[in-house]
């Protein structure tokens, strides 16, 4: 996966209990993702050095098993920025779900796109599945009663 510094950067923050004191318990939950912080600063360290050789070198690539993409995935804040920069938090978040759920999710819209176009489908045609879900307690929809 291919990841930028603040996002490298936004991982070791998650992994340092986002800059709280740290209570004993919080301590050996934290060491459990030593190798994977460890993992990241060599990425860190790599970007640093690759944008050294080149003008700007944005990402670096980094594997992350399985395990740890759906805790990340859980653990990643949806907006986090540092500074005015880039929401890495969202970019971090979509890199993670594309890696798990992508090729799923993209194979599965290709089909119904297929079936569509065969059978003349409309937005009236599509599946319950690909039906947005009204907001609950809409302003909107209690304005059409």
């Amino acid at each position: 996966m291919q990841l930028n510094r603040d996002e490298l950067m936004l991982l070791d923050w998650l992994f340092c209990g986002h800059g709280d004191p740290v209570t004993t318990e919080q301590r050996d939950a934290l060491m459990r993702w030593a190798d994977l912080r460890r993992r990241v600063w060599v990425t860190v360290i790599d970007l640093d050095l690759a944008a050294k050789e080149v003008a700007t070198a944005s990402t670096a690539d980094m594997d992350l098993s399985h395990g740890e993409q759906e805790e990340l995935l859980a653990l990643v804040p949806t907006t986090f920025r540092w500074g005015p920069g880039e929401d890495c938090g969202l970019s971090l978040k979509r890199k993670l779900a594309y890696e798990l759920y992508g090729v799923d999710t993209i194979g599965e819209y290709a089909e119904r796109q297929k079936l569509r176009a065969l059978f003349g489908g409309t937005d009236a045609s599509r599946s319950p599945s690909d039906k947005p879900e009204p907001y609950p307690n809409d302003p909107q929809d209690t304005a059409a009663d």
